[in-house]
C-alpha cells in the first residue's frame, strides 16, 4: 500500500490538476496504483483493521469498487482529489501502522 502511495505521488509530481486530467497516460498510471492499494485495503484482515480505525479502509474499499466498475466514466477530477490531497496523509497513517507492527514483532 506504501509503495503504491510513493508510485502515484512521483507520477503527480510535475502536474496541477488540470493538466493531470487531459494526461491519459498518467491518469491510467494513478488509477492502477489506486486499483493495488484498494485491493490490498480489501485484503487487509478485520483484526488489523479495528486495530488502525485511522485508516479509512472502508471508503478505500468503496474506491476499489468505483474503480473496478467504473471503466471509463471514472471521474479524473476525483482521481486527482485523491492522489493529490488524500493519499499523502494515508501514507502517514500507514507508516505508523507499519512502525507499530515492527515494533510488535519485536517484542
Amino acid at each position: 500500500m506504501i509503495e503504491a502511495i510513493e508510485q502515484m505521488g512521483r507520477f503527480i509530481l510535475a502536474y496541477e490538476a488540470a493538466s493531470f486530467v487531459s494526461d491519459d497516460r498518467t491518469v491510467q498510471a494513478v488509477c492502477r496504483c489506486l486499483e493495488i492499494l484498494t485491493e490490498a485495503a480489501a485484503r487487509t484482515p478485520e483484526p488489523l483493521q479495528l486495530r488502525f480505525p485511522g485508516i479509512p479502509w472502508s471508503r478505500l474499499v468503496g474506491l476499489r469498487r468505483y474503480l473496478l466498475h467504473g471503466y471509463f466514466d471514472v471521474d479524473r477530477d476525483l482521481l486527482w482529489k485523491v492522489a493529490a490531497d488524500d493519499a499523502p496523509p494515508l501514507l502517514g497513517h500507514l507508516r505508523t501502522m507499519l512502525a507499530q507492527l515492527h515494533a510488535d514483532a519485536d517484542t
